[in-house]
């Protein structure tokens, strides 16, 4: 980089020229003065040189005008350069700037997509939790229903139990009454006629109807411990009942 003179320097510059000019050309009279002695003292012929008066007033005039424009010159480039390379300088230092900035740029925007990201998987997980945390009361709250109706359950199942016991004890009970067994085929029958009137024990494997003498269905069942059969079936008949049997069926009398 060309350095800049001040321009108190420049005009120092140019009268130390000046001077310098000046004494040459002093110099330069006195060598022509001698010259011109030498030659007039060896050879009377030869005329004498002569040098026009003004020259060395044209050559100092040209020669500050050269170096005055040289100096122009001179300050002119080492400015363009100077602000040419500042200007490059500055310019490079912003690109690079630039460039830096839009990198963070960027950068930031992947941190805030992340972010999000990060934001939304705990949104979710938080709700996950929630649900979580409710099926688990939910589920502590149904296996406490579950273990009442089982209690409930195995009350129900004892009380059955000791119903059932009530009822084979009150089967065991019944006892044959006098008389032997009766037994009828298919068909229908008059109580009182083919059967005396009484209490019975009526077992079979068919269906087995009562009605009244004014025909009202009393018994309605089906006999046997087949796939349908409801075992024996204990009745009371009176005079008068129509009995409708579809098998062989045999009434024992009981009390």
């Amino acid at each position: 980089m060309v350095e800049l003179k001040k321009e108190s320097d420049v005009e120092k510059d140019v009268t130390e020229n000046e001077s310098i000019k000046e004494e040459n050309q002093n110099e330069q009279k006195e060598t022509e003065t001698t010259a011109t002695v030498s030659n007039t003292s060896e050879s009377a012929p030869e005329q004498k040189i002569k040098l026009p008066k003004n020259l060395s007033f044209q050559m100092t005039k040209e020669l500050k005008i050269v170096i005055g424009i040289s100096l122009v010159i001179i300050i002119l480039v080492g400015a363009i350069s100077y602000r040419s390379g500042f200007n490059k300088n500055i310019s490079t230092r912003v690109y690079s700037l630039s460039e830096q900035y839009r990198e963070v740029a960027d950068k930031l925007e992947e941190t805030k997509t992340e972010l999000k990201e990060n934001e939304n998987l705990l949104n979710d997980l938080k709700e996950y939790e929630k649900n979580r945390k409710e099926l688990n009361e939910n589920l502590k709250t149904k296996t406490a229903e579950l273990e009442t109706k089982n209690k409930d359950l195995e009350g129900i199942n004892t009380q059955i139990s000791q119903k059932q016991a009530v009822l084979d004890k009150l089967n065991g009970d019944i006892v044959q009454a006098k008389g032997q067994p009766i037994t009828l085929p298919a068909g229908q029958f008059v109580v009182g006629n083919d059967v005396p009137a009484g209490r019975y024990n009526v077992s079979g494997s068919s269906n087995f109807f009562v009605y009244s003498s004014s025909g009202r269905l009393k018994v309605n069942t089906i006999l046997g411990n087949g796939y349908v059969g409801r075992g024996d079936y204990v009745c009371t008949l009176d005079t008068g009942d129509n009995i409708e049997n579809h098998a062989r069926t045999t009434f024992t009398p009981i009390q």
